[in-house]
């Protein structure tokens, strides 16, 4: 069945991984540029590619653990993303996995909810002792050594060695401390400022075991199909996923009074993912395939207040992630091989370099600090050819090329050496242009200015914050942008199954089919004929980019 081949497919992980990455807030590069994402990344990617049990995927990353390069210890980025920020990591966590928002109790008691103050450092206590540290081999005798011998060095080779221990030294420690200090301003009757509390949830038990870490009891409580909040949240998020709407609004805020708009069928599906051991693949299955998912997609307005009873589900744009992904389709034939960058050469490097004596690490700095001085003096010598550039001609225009070329492979391979948050190799030919890659085979997020971030992609700042609203520079963007200019390419895929077509009409079927997923009706047929026979120079080019700007494209069905 086409469904099910389509939620087995490396399409729907990496799908999945633009929806949890914009939840967990996913970077390439973590605890405010000083930690490497990858590995956090590739790890979420293949979690989802095993289709690990969502209660699994959860508890792993509550109980990261070691060092954050070691080779399938990508989870720590759970940590690494809030690295030295423990109050506000407490917070997002509950938003993520229990839909829930405390995190105005981290001040105070919370003003339009129960949760107090008190409450919310309990459940902080749980995950506080864990945080990212820098833990060179040698521990405390390395940091001695070392020290011994850095003030001969200079102020750059230091900053190398600095960056390089936020990277090769970089781990999550746990611990056994489960208990949190409140702050110096704590102002309730039920406790001293500064005074200690030991962890303890929000709602329901979950006790430390004396000299066990914490987060286990944590991760356990969490999980569990006894807690009233995390299978709720879990299964009312996937339905929003595919219909549009929550059952219950917002669903990133449930809270005691929440009161879905169907309860049997939010009773119904926390007790389905429940027996299917939350196996998200499965249960988006079911949704699927139901009769309700199936319908045609309903366009009506709710009145504030109104309720939606799930005729059918609800249209929608395409996030910024599937625009850029079924674009890329239309023109790229082998885009599921296409790949971007993994850690895989970053935990490679850790394993070579991760028990260096000071010296030897120093040494290490020395090579890295070189190749990052040749890499910038290539990046003149680059700019002198593209001036030259300007007015050769002939066969010196052909050299000057070549060269540029080839001084801009060399830069690239030394400012990657140069260092570890960007040690990866270079893409091959197989991979392609590093620049027409699925969107979570991209850095995370996109740069400003890219078809990602114009089109609302998060910022990753905070949670779920990305856009499906319309803007001006999103017209301006397909009307001008590269990815217009790469499907009009001959090799492109569309223009490829254009040419197949025997006659306007097969020709004009194709077009609607690729682009829109449909046959063309009557009226389209024949008012794309007229003009067809009318511009017969560049007129089906004409017809492709009128169906790309169309609003039917930008909307689910």
């Amino acid at each position: 069945m086409l469904i099910d081949r389509l939620l087995a497919s490396e399409g729907r992980v990496l799908g999945e991984f633009n929806y949890w990455a914009d939840l967990l807030r996913v970077s390439s590069v973590l605890g405010g540029q000083r930690y490497p994402g990858q590995p956090w990344i590739d790890w979420i990617k293949q979690s989802l590619r095993e289709n690990k049990p969502y209660d699994r995927f959860v508890s792993e990353q509550l109980t990261a653990n070691g060092a954050a390069l070691a080779k399938g210890n990508g989870a720590t980025g759970f940590y690494l993303r809030d690295a030295g920020m423990p109050l506000d990591h407490a917070a997002t966590t509950a938003s993520i996995f229990l839909a829930t928002q405390i995190g105005c109790a981290q001040c105070h008691d919370h003003p339009f909810d129960v949760w107090k103050q008190r409450q919310f450092y309990e459940l902080a206590a749980y995950t506080a002792g864990s945080d990212a540290k820098r833990d060179p081999p040698g521990g405390k005798e390395f940091i001695r050594a070392f020290r011994a011998k850095e003030g001969e060095l200079q102020p750059e080779l230091k900053r190398t060695l600095q960056r390089l221990g936020q990277t090769l030294w970089v781990r999550v420690n746990g611990t056994t401390k489960s208990t949190l200090n409140l702050p110096d301003d704590y102002q309730y009757a039920d406790a001293k400022p500064k005074s200690t509390v030991s962890a303890a949830p929000i709602f329901g038990s979950a006790p430390v075991q004396p000299k066990q870490d914490p987060r286990l009891a944590f991760a356990r409580w969490m999980t569990s199909p006894e807690n009233p909040r995390f299978t709720l949240a879990i299964a009312n998020r996937q339905w929003k996923r595919a219909f549009g709407l929550g059952l219950i609004e917002p669903a990133d805020n449930l809270s005691d009074t929440s009161v879905p708009v169907n309860p049997e069928l939010m009773e119904f599906l926390a007790r389905l993912m429940i027996a299917l051991k939350y196996d998200l693949r499965a249960f988006q299955a079911i949704l699927y395939k139901s009769q309700a998912w199936q319908r045609q997609a309903t366009n009506v307005e709710l009145k504030p207040g109104e309720s939606y009873h799930f005729q059918g589900p609800l249209p929608r744009r395409l996030s910024a992630e599937q625009a850029w992904d079924s674009l890329l389709t239309l023109g790229i034939p082998d885009l599921d091989e296409r790949t971007g960058p993994d850690a895989s050469a970053m935990v490679a490097f850790y394993e070579k370099y991760k028990d260096l004596d000071p010296d030897g690490y120093i040494t290490l700095a020395k090579g890295m600090a070189k190749a990052r001085a040749e890499g910038e003096r290539l990046k003149l010598e680059i700019q002198s050819v593209r001036q030259a550039l300007q007015t050769a001609k002939g066969e010196e225009l052909k050299k000057l090329r070549e060269r540029q070329q080839q001084l801009a492979q060399r830069r690239d391979e030394l400012l990657q050496q140069a260092d570890l948050m960007n040690y990866r190799p270079l893409a091959g030919k197989k991979n392609g242009s590093p620049q027409f890659l699925r969107a979570a085979e991209l850095p995370q997020p996109a740069p400003d200015g890219h078809f990602l971030r114009v089109f609302g992609q998060a910022d990753r700042e905070v949670i779920d914050n990305a856009t499906a609203n319309p803007a001006v520079t999103q017209a301006l963007f397909l009307l001008n942008g590269p990815v217009d200019a790469e499907l009009a390419k001959p090799n492109s895929l569309l223009s490829r199954t254009l040419a197949k077509g025997t006659d306007d009409l097969s020709r004009i079927r194709g077009a609607y089919l690729a682009i829109l997923s449909r046959q063309p009706k009557a009226q389209e047929l024949v008012t794309a004929s007229a003009y067809l026979r009318s511009t017969p120079n560049g007129g089906l080019h004409d017809l492709c980019w009128a169906l790309i700007n169309s609003t039917e494209f930008i909307f689910l069905p």
